[in-house]
C-alpha cells in the first residue's frame, strides 16, 4: 500500500511558495520637526524717550516733498502806456542828527512801466536799497521828485522784511498796534529799524508771528479762509500757515513776506535782495514768477495788459536789486548800474554790466 505523507514544512512552504516574506515591524518613523515661531521682538526696557523731532524738521520735510510753485497776482490794467513811476534827477540818503543831510546817491533819473523788467546793480553800501526805498515810498528823497500814476500801487519787499518777521515777537508787535491790526505794518517797520535783536528781546515768552497771523493783522477784514487759500498759492499750505516764523525756513518766510504785500494785487513789484536766504527751489521758483506771462509785450512803454492767470509770470513792472546774477539774467532786460554816487543805465546785458562793474564772468 502506497502512502502519501506531507511534511509540515513543506506544506508550509507549499502554501507560502510565491509570496514575499513582509519583514518584522519596527518602530513607527519620528514625525518631521516642527518649525520654531518666530521670535517675538523685545520688549522696550525702562530707559529715556526719545525727543520728537522738530517742528523745524516737519517743515522742512514738507517742503522737500513739494515742488515750489509761485503765482504773483497782478493789478487790473491801468489802461496806459507810459511811465507809471519816474525818478526825476533824485538824490538819496539820510538826515542826521543835527539835520544835516548827506546824499549817497545823486542825479538819479529812471522810468518804469507796467512792462518793465529793471536791475539795479551795485555794490553794498552804494545806496541801492535806499533807492529802492524813495521809488517805492517808503522814504522821501532829499532832492528831486519821484512822480506816480494817481491810481498806482506798489508792492515793496526789503531785504529786512524776512529777518525782521522771523525776530518780531508777537506780543511786541501786538503792543506795538496796541491791540488792532492796521497798525502792524508801521510797528513791523519800526521793530525793522531798530532791529532783528531789538525786536527779539522786546517779547516776553518768544511767541512769535505766524504767516497767517501776519496777514490776519495786516488785513483784518480778509475771512481767514482766503488768507489760507493765498498763503497755500505761496508754498504756505495747511499747518504751514500757522507755523511759527522761526521754525520756517529761510525761503519760507520770504514767501510768506511775499504773500503779505501782493495780498492786495500790485501793478509793480519792487523787490530789494529778494533771493537772499531760498533755497534752489524757491529761487527757482521766483524767478518763474517774475518773468512777464507768455505773449506780453516788453519795452520802456509797454502795458502789460494780459491776462494775469496767461500761463504764468507776473503782469505788472519788476524792479529788483539784486546780487544773484543769475536771477537778473534770467528776470531783467534793462540794467542800471549804482557806482560812485550816481545811477547809469548800462546799454545791453549782464555781461555788460559785469564789464561796467569790473566782475570776472
Amino acid at each position: 500500500m502506497v502512502g502519501y505523507f506531507f511534511s509540515s514544512r513543506v506544506g508550509e512552504r507549499g502554501a507560502g511558495a510565491g509570496r514575499p516574506r513582509r519583514a518584522p515591524a519596527g518602530p513607527p518613523p519620528p514625525p518631521p520637526p516642527r518649525r520654531p515661531p518666530p521670535p517675538r521682538p523685545p520688549r522696550a526696557g525702562p530707559g529715556p524717550t526719545p525727543a520728537p523731532p522738530s517742528r523745524r524738521a516737519d517743515v522742512q520735510a514738507t517742503e522737500e516733498e513739494r515742488r515750489v510753485v509761485l503765482r504773483i497776482p497782478a493789478a487790473d490794467p491801468l489802461g496806459y502806456r507810459g511811465p507809471v513811476l519816474t525818478l526825476d534827477e533824485v538824490s538819496v540818503g539820510y538826515v542826521g542828527p543835527d539835520g544835516t543831510r548827506r546824499a549817497v546817491v545823486s542825479g538819479c533819473t529812471m522810468d518804469v512801466t507796467t512792462a518793465s523788467r529793471v536791475a539795479v546793480v551795485g555794490r553794498n553800501g552804494e545806496g541801492k536799497s535806499t533807492l529802492l526805498r524813495a521809488l517805492a515810498g517808503a522814504a522821501e528823497p532829499l532832492a528831486g521828485s519821484v512822480r506816480r500814476h494817481a491810481t498806482l500801487r506798489v508792492a515793496y519787499f526789503s531785504q529786512e522784511l524776512a529777518e525782521t518777521l522771523s525776530a518780531a515777537d508777537a506780543a511786541a508787535v501786538r503792543r506795538a498796534v496796541g491791540g488792532a491790526g492796521a497798525g502792524i505794518d508801521q510797528a513791523l517797520a519800526r521793530l525793522s529799524l531798530e532791529g532783528a535783536g531789538a525786536a527779539r528781546g522786546a517779547g516776553a515768552g518768544g511767541d512769535t508771528l505766524s504767516a497767517l497771523e501776519l496777514l490776519r493783522g495786516k488785513y483784518p477784514e480778509a475771512p481767514e479762509g482766503e488768507l489760507r487759500k493765498h498763503l497755500a498759492r505761496f508754498g504756505l499750505p495747511g499747518a504751514l500757515a500757522g507755523t511759527r516764523m522761526e521754525d520756517l525756513s529761510g525761503g519760507q518766510r520770504v514767501r510768506a513776506a511775499l504773500a503779505a504785500i501782493v495780498w492786495r494785487p500790485p501793478h509793480v513789484l519792487v523787490l530789494d535782495e529778494p533771493s537772499n536766504h531760498l533755497d534752489l527751489g524757491t529761487a527757482e521758483a521766483l524767478a518763474e514768477a517774475l518773468r512777464r506771462p507768455r505773449g506780453a509785450g516788453g519795452g520802456s512803454d509797454g502795458e502789460s495788459g494780459d491776462d494775469p492767470d496767461d500761463a504764468g509770470g507776473f503782469a505788472g513792472g519788476v524792479v529788483l536789486a539784486s546780487h544773484d546774477r543769475a536771477l537778473m539774467r534770467r528776470v531783467a532786460d534793462t540794467f542800471y548800474v549804482v557806482r560812485d554816487g550816481g545811477l547809469k543805465r548800462v546799454q545791453g546785458g549782464m555781461d555788460e554790466v559785469m564789464e561796467e562793474m569790473g566782475w570776472a564772468h
